[in-house]
């Protein structure tokens, strides 16, 4: 990879680093610049980011989790929050210092996922582009 690849695509895990170290370590044996390796990640926290300002939206967004995902809310929360600091599931803040967290990685692209389909899908789309994107 570090010899021919315009991009890379990783997925969020406990080895993240641990891959972008390897690759540095590559590109230098190879004598290329690991920048100029595009490097994309995968961003969902399934069943996709969720983000809001409404405590009360929220607190039914982790109800609907737990209830789908057969998990307490906290475990739900927990999952949204594992492997890196920040979150996929909460307030701006939490959201946003998960996706600058990547951005100081060196990730320069990111493929999002939200919940649902039709207006729902559009609804929560609008939100992280209102309330993320725009802090980016």
């Amino acid at each position: 990879m570090a010899k021919y690849a315009d991009y890379c695509n990783l997925f969020l895990g406990p080895d993240l680093e641990h891959k972008l170290d390897v690759l540095k370590e590559h590109c230098k044996a190879v004598g290329r610049d690991y920048d100029d390796i595009g490097k994309s990640q995968f961003s969902q926290g399934w069943p996709g980011i969720f983000v809001t300002n409404d405590e009360d939206e929220l607190e039914t967004h982790l109800k609907w989790r737990s209830k789908h995902l057969d998990a307490s809310k906290e475990k739900v929360l927990e999952s949204g929050r594992s492997n890196a600091p920040g979150s996929w599931v909460g307030y701006p803040e939490e959201v946003l210092e998960r996706f600058e967290y990547f951005i100081g990685l060196g990730f320069d692209f990111f493929q999002v996922m939200f919940r649902g389909i039709g207006n729902e899908y559009i609804e929560a789309s609008r939100n992280f582009a209102e309330l993320v994107m725009k802090k980016l």
